[in-house]
């Protein structure tokens, strides 16, 4: 059986995972993995913390980042690495604020669409939900839902709420691949990688 030493698709806290960076640092050494790559939603945040965190745990943080395009209807996950994180003004930097800003302007628009059709939930229940996450996104709106007993659980708040033909639903907006390619390459990074999720229409 192969050993498994590298992990270049994780996420944290910082977007729609469970862990602060420096757990899932935690978790990675304590697997026995050399490397990781922190690629979390639209967002770099997490960084930071991961690569301190690694260099007391010997594990080397590749840095990453997960941003959405769309070929037609078709949703792609592409996966970028190694690129200059720090510079905010970077082609790539200035992307991922757009992203974000248009991630929140997103759900406080689902949450709005909620409110019209009798489910309460405000926007500050969202940001509760959200944490410490730089880049919010359908889950928090979805944990927001549970936590005002509005849903049994996240599969149930996604179904009743937030499914394509639910009240909540809300389209993303959409970037095509090669915006999202060329600001990597600008920014010093590897071309993504790019994951089909599903067909929208």
């Amino acid at each position: 059986m192969a050993l498994l030493v590298a992990d270049l698709h994780l996420h944290s806290d910082a977007s729609d995972g469970e862990l602060p960076p420096e757990a899932v640092v935690d978790l990675a050494a304590e697997t026995g993995l050399r490397a990781i790559a922190l690629t979390d939603h639209d967002t770099v945040a997490g960084l930071p913390r991961a690569l301190e965190r690694a260099r007391l745990r010997g594990v080397e943080v590749i840095p990453g980042c997960e941003l959405t395009a769309y070929e037609g209807s078709v949703e792609l996950h592409l996966l970028a690495y190694g690129f200059e994180f720090e510079d905010e003004a970077s082609p790539l930097g200035r992307l991922l604020s757009a992203q974000r800003e248009a991630r929140h302007a997103r759900a406080f628009e689902i949450a709005a669409r909620l409110r019209g059709h009798g489910v309460a939930v405000p926007d500050e229940a969202v940001l509760a939900a959200a944490g410490p996450a730089a880049a919010l996104g359908r889950p928090h709106v979805a944990r927001a839902l549970v936590a005002g007993g509005h849903a049994r659980d996240m599969q149930d708040a996604f179904q009743r709420y937030l499914g394509r033909h639910a009240p909540g639903h809300v389209e993303k907006p959409r970037v095509a691949p090669k915006t999202v390619i060329d600001a990597v390459h600008a920014s010093g990074g590897s071309s993504p990688s790019r994951i089909p999720r599903r067909t929208t229409n």
